[in-house]
């Protein structure tokens, strides 16, 4: 503000007092009229800011701030910018990098959206984003095409960017359209560990594009959504380290992509419905999926959503049996943390005693024994099939798998006829 607002005392009182909540609050203060009537003289709505104490405080005089959903988003947008800000108070003025970062940020505030033209919109941004990187690195821009991404875009020309194909569920890209938030690595090591998710065929096509270097040091995924759904993904690999921090680049380029999110979501006009994977023809299937790790609840979740099957999660074995046996579903799937998937499911309720991988499976087959159950391990991992079967599993998918993979064995004939 030009001008410090005069505070109460009171009112200040109120605004530490919502600071400490760490979250956006609307503070109304009222006063009484000659009548003694009391109304309410100012409304202010305050955002938190950054990591430390600091916030966005909005006032308006005369009556109570209502808020849309869609100010919340552009209060959020605002607010994480002047985060960055107030966390790097030479974020305009000291590095070039940084300089060029902000002036991003306010190109994505004027281009122009076409809801008709979203891919030539998304290529603006793209391009935006590839002014920021080094010129040595790469940027794709992934497009899905029903259950599965293709490169369509890149700064770079090579014959292995047609030969890319990413499942939903699989690798960088294919976790972030299940999870549609952003995520990145940075040194050597870590990337590398982060490209083993993705099948061979489409590692060495990756490693193809990366030519003679030694392989990326930084790799960011950023998704664009479409009606909520993910429907491009931008994926940038660095082979230099970033001048500001890989931590840094990373948080400007979900900065941006969030806000050009936004844009496009205030700019599409609303549409009934959205592309399903699954045949409609055919009854959805109700799947529990069962895991310890949230991430892995999260993505299986999200698989199976896109196949539009009816899902319930749980993390906890006694919480998962109690689903089964008031619900029966169609499908149970089971992420297995060991070999012979002996290793205990986490519980919350310290009375109970785990149940692994293998107990579960062997209850639910007990009672139910048309049930299909599937074992999901992980990466790597060598596993005792014979085990994993005489205790009940009736398929094993080790990751990463193809989302074909699941979609035929939930849909398949011989387990819609069981």
């Amino acid at each position: 503000s030009s001008e410090k607002p005069d505070l109460s005392d009171n009112f200040r009182a109120a605004l530490v007092n919502a600071l400490s909540k760490r979250k956006a609050v609307v503070l109304n203060q009222e006063e009484t009229d000659e009548g003694g009537q009391s109304y309410i003289a100012r409304s202010s709505i305050l955002y938190p800011v950054g990591k430390n104490d600091d916030a966005l405080l909005l006032v308006k005089k005369g009556r109570t701030i209502s808020i849309t959903d869609a100010d919340h988003k552009i209060f959020d947008i605002a607010a994480a910018l002047a985060g960055i800000v107030i966390e790097n108070a030479a974020f305009k003025n000291s590095a070039e990098a940084r300089r060029r970062g902000f002036d991003t940020i306010n190109d994505i505030f004027r281009i122009k959206l076409d809801p008709r033209q979203s891919e030539q919109d998304i290529l603006k941004l793209v391009g935006k984003i590839t002014g920021l990187i080094s010129p040595d690195s790469i940027a794709l821009l992934f497009r899905r095409r029903e259950n599965h991404f293709e490169v369509v875009h890149s700064n770079v020309d090579h014959d292995a960017l047609r030969n890319i194909v990413v499942s939903i569920g699989e690798g960088g890209v294919g976790k972030i359209a299940a999870l549609k938030h952003p995520d990145f690595e940075s040194g050597y090591g870590n990337v590398s560990r982060y490209l083993e998710q993705y099948h061979e065929e489409n590692r060495i096509q990756l490693y193809k594009l990366f030519g003679d270097s030694r392989g990326p040091v930084f790799q960011g995924d950023y998704p664009i959504l479409i009606n909520n759904r993910v429907d491009y993904v931008i994926s940038i690999y660095d082979f230099k380290p970033c001048a500001v921090g890989d931590t840094e680049i990373h948080q400007l380029f979900s900065i941006l992509t969030g806000l050009f999110n936004l844009r496009l979501e205030l700019a599409r006009p609303d549409k009934a419905g959205e592309d399903q994977l699954s045949d409609t023809t055919i009854k959805p299937p109700s799947v529990l999926i069962i895991a310890d790790q949230p991430v892995i609840l999260d993505l299986m979740t999200s698989m199976c959503q896109s196949m539009n099957c009816r899902v319930r999660a749980s993390g906890n074995s006694g919480e998962a049996l109690s689903i089964f046996e008031s619900e029966k579903p169609d499908v149970v799937i089971i992420d297995i943390l060991s070999k012979d998937g002996t290793q205990k499911i986490n519980i919350s309720d310290l009375a109970q005693q785990g149940l692994s991988a293998r107990d579960i499976a062997s209850r639910i087959k007990e009672v139910s024994p048309k049930t299909t159950t599937i074992a999901v391990a992980g990466w790597g991992l060598a596993l005792d099939e014979e085990k994993l079967t005489e205790s009940g599993f009736d398929y094993i998918l080790q990751k990463p798998f193809k989302i074909e993979q699941l979609y035929k064995i939930i849909f398949g004939s011989e387990n819609r006829g069981k």
